[in-house]
């Protein structure tokens, strides 16, 4: 497991030349540097999160897993079926249709858990990462060939975030595969359906992305050394 979210850097004012010429500019220049353009400026950093408990962590893992679980045996099932004539394009109109009503199912019953998919190369669009999401995903994707990603598990001062690693397996190549296997049909309807398609030529064992879990942090917490 990792550690908490690092808070960005303050920013810096610019130092300017000593001497008797900048009577009246130093102090000016300082108060502009505070005024900053929206697109430039950088919010003060947050305190950095309290660390909690050995317990809570593990409960998050455990909340985590479950969801995700859930996630994908659902997900599995429905493409399982839509696979069962041999045609991959069922497979596709599943993902397009099923696949977000199936993530968001998984958890109805969960009261303030959130799940989504994420990865750095995604076929729809709203699963592309957020800033934190890519930072773990990036080192996710560093892992030595033919291993699993370990799990991942990052929190704030009110939430837990929980990764779990997707791997390509078999049964995904049909449709994530060498584009030139696929056929006519699903080459035009992936085209259609998802313009931006950025998950293909992908093989068995190939790092996917990952099932992210975010979960209400409830626990007491200790103050961060």
């Amino acid at each position: 497991l990792e550690d908490g979210l690092s808070p960005p850097s303050r920013p810096r004012l610019p130092t300017l030349p000593p001497g008797p010429f900048f009577p009246m500019v130093r102090p000016v220049l300082a108060v502009l540097a505070m005024i900053c353009l929206p697109t430039a400026c950088r919010q003060a950093p947050p305190p950095e999160a309290a660390v909690p408990s050995p317990e809570a962590q593990e409960a998050a893992v455990t909340a985590g897993r479950r969801a995700a679980g859930a996630l994908r045996g659902a997900l599995f099932t429905q493409l399982q079926a839509a696979l069962a004539g041999g045609d991959p394009v069922k497979a596709v109109k599943v993902c397009s249709l099923s696949a977000e009503v199936v993530t968001r199912a998984s958890v109805a019953s969960e009261e303030g858990i959130e799940i989504r998919r994420t990865t750095t190369r995604p076929r729809n669009p709203s699963n592309a990462p957020d800033d934190l999401d890519r930072e773990v995903l990036t080192a996710l994707a560093g892992h030595p060939p033919g291993e699993r990603p370990d799990e991942v598990l990052r929190w704030t001062d009110t939430h837990f975030r929980f990764y779990q690693p997707l791997v390509m397996q078999g049964l995904c190549l049909r449709c994530h595969g060498d584009p030139e296997s696929f056929s006519t049909e699903l080459r035009e309807i992936l085209t259609t359906s998802y313009p931006d398609d950025q998950a293909t030529g992908y093989r068995i064992g190939d790092f996917r992305g990952a099932i992210r879990v975010d979960l209400p942090r409830t626990d007491s917490r200790t103050a961060a050394p």
